[in-house]
């Protein structure tokens, strides 16, 4: 039982996310229908947790894919079924909103989720979003079943966790493999 000089409980982390989201869109409805594309969203997701890549981890030998949880991302559905994202960033347990987004990769986002609904069917799974901008890539990972479906970076398909990150160790070796040979290349003398 809480005391009089207790703070009040805090709502589990989706709740709060939820009701950024929603604060966000009504924020932002008023001010400027632009910034979401000229149509009030009507209904949010399921808030997904967000996780980004450990690049450091890549980097070591024997590296292995780690990633770690930087927030939430809700998908949200207009009258006129566009789709638009919304982001909540988490920073040790507090949550900020972070940004709406739209275009081609909410799209593809969307398409992904088609792929693994038609390869799973209904369930309670937990999906989440793995994504790193420096290594332009995103996938959902369907946690129990262990299943990624790449939406930006990689062909979008049904494929296993570690086949996954085979493809993510590949890439971040050529990335560091093509920032090496720039290194080494002769830097012109400025005259």
């Amino acid at each position: 039982m809480a005391s009089a000089a207790s703070p009040p409980p805090r709502m589990p982390p989706k709740e709060r996310v939820r009701n950024l989201v929603a604060d966000a869109i009504h924020d932002f409805g008023q001010r400027d229908r632009g910034l979401l594309g000229g149509t009030m969203p009507e209904k949010a997701s399921e808030p997904l947790p967000l996780y980004a890549i450990d690049l450091a981890a890549l980097g070591e030998p024997n590296g292995a894919l780690q990633v770690h949880q930087v927030g939430w991302r809700s998908l949200l559905l207009t009258p006129l079924g566009g789709a638009r994202s919304a982001d909540v960033r988490e920073t040790g347990g507090e949550l900020d909103f972070g940004h709406f987004a739209r275009g081609a990769s909410v799209d593809r986002m969307v398409e992904a989720g088609g792929l693994l609904d038609e390869h799973l069917g209904d369930r309670d799974g937990k999906v989440g979003v793995i994504e790193s901008d420096s290594l332009r890539l995103a996938a959902l990972w369907d946690q129990p079943s262990g299943l990624v479906v790449p939406f930006l970076g990689l062909e979008a398909r049904i494929m296993s966790s570690a086949d996954f990150e085979a493809e993510v160790l590949n890439r971040a070796a050529a990335m560091r493999a093509a920032r090496g040979e720039e290194d080494q290349r002769p830097q012109s003398d400025p005259a």
